[in-house]
C-alpha cells in the first residue's frame, strides 16, 4: 500500500487535502474521530484468538502531554482525516491482533507511563519500542525514564541528533518491522536537521498511519 503513496501525484494530492483541513478548529478535550483512534482504552477487551504475526489490527491512543505546548497530529493517509487538538500529545500504537505496543514521541513520563501500564495490563500484551521523530526534549525527553521502567526496548531515532537511549539510528529511507507492524522511515529535515517521520502500516482495514512529529503543526505546517 505504501508504495502507492510514493507516487508524486498521490503525495501531492495528500498534502493538498491536508492543507484544506488546516483551518479546522482545534478541539479539547480530544474526541474519538475514527474507529481506531481513542484517548481511552477499550472498555471491553477480548483476548485475541489470532496467532502471533497475523495481519495487525491497529489502534492509536493519544496521550495528552505538556498542556502549555502546541499539538501534533497523526494523519491517516488516503482519506486525509486529521485529529486536531490544542496541546502536545504522545502516541501509543496498539496492534490488537498480536498484542504489541509501540510508543511515538512519549516525551512526558508522568503522563505516558500510567497509560502504558494500563495497556500492558491486558493478557499477553508486550511493549516493543519507541519511535522518536527528533531530538527536542518535548519529543524525546521521556526516553530515559521509560526505558528504565521497561527495559530492552527498541529505541529508534535520527542518526545525527542526540536521542536518549537510542538503539536504532536512522537516516530516512529505511523500512523495518516491529512485531507485525511495518515501519517506513521518511527523512523530513527542516524543523531539525535529522527530523524523521514514521509511516506505520500492515493493517488491511486501515490506511497507513503517518506520525510527522513537528513537520506538521495543528492549523498549519511545521518549520
Amino acid at each position: 500500500m505504501w508504495r502507492h503513496f510514493q507516487a508524486p501525484a498521490r503525495r501531492a494530492a495528500g498534502l493538498g487535502l491536508l492543507r484544506s483541513n488546516a483551518s479546522l478548529p482545534s478541539m479539547r478535550p480530544p474526541m474519538t474521530v475514527h474507529a481506531h483512534f481513542s484517548t481511552e482504552a477499550p472498555r471491553k477487551v477480548k483476548k485475541s484468538k489470532v496467532p502471533q504475526r497475523s495481519d495487525p489490527h491497529l489502534r492509536v491512543r493519544l496521550v495528552p502531554m505538556f498542556d502549555d505546548n502546541y499539538g501534533t497530529v497523526p494523519v491517516i493517509l488516503v482519506n486525509a482525516l486529521t485529529v486536531l487538538m490544542d496541546y502536545h500529545v504522545g502516541f501509543l500504537v496498539i496492534d490488537e491482533a498480536n498484542q504489541h505496543v509501540v510508543a511515538v514521541d512519549p516525551a512526558q513520563p508522568s503522563a505516558m507511563i500510567p497509560v502504558l501500564e494500563e495497556e500492558l495490563s491486558k493478557p499477553g500484551r508486550e511493549f516493543l519500542g519507541i519511535l522518536t521523530t527528533h531530538g527536542h526534549a518535548d519529543h524525546c525527553g521521556g526516553n530515559v525514564a521509560i526505558v528504565d521502567k521497561f527495559p530492552d526496548l527498541l529505541v529508534a531515532g535520527p542518526h545525527n541528533e542526540v536521542i536518549p537511549r537510542v538503539t536504532k539510528s536512522l537516516k530516512g529511507g529505511e523500512e523495518f518491522k516491529i512485531g507485525a507492524m511495518t515501519i517506513e522511515v521518511l527523512a523530513v529535515p527542516c524543523h531539525t536537521k535529522g527530523h524523521l517521520a514514521y509511516l506505520i502500516s500492515g493493517d488491511p482495514s486501515t490506511p497507513p498511519l503517518l506520525f510527522p512529529g513537528d513537520t506538521l503543526f495543528v492549523g498549519g505546517c511545521g518549520s
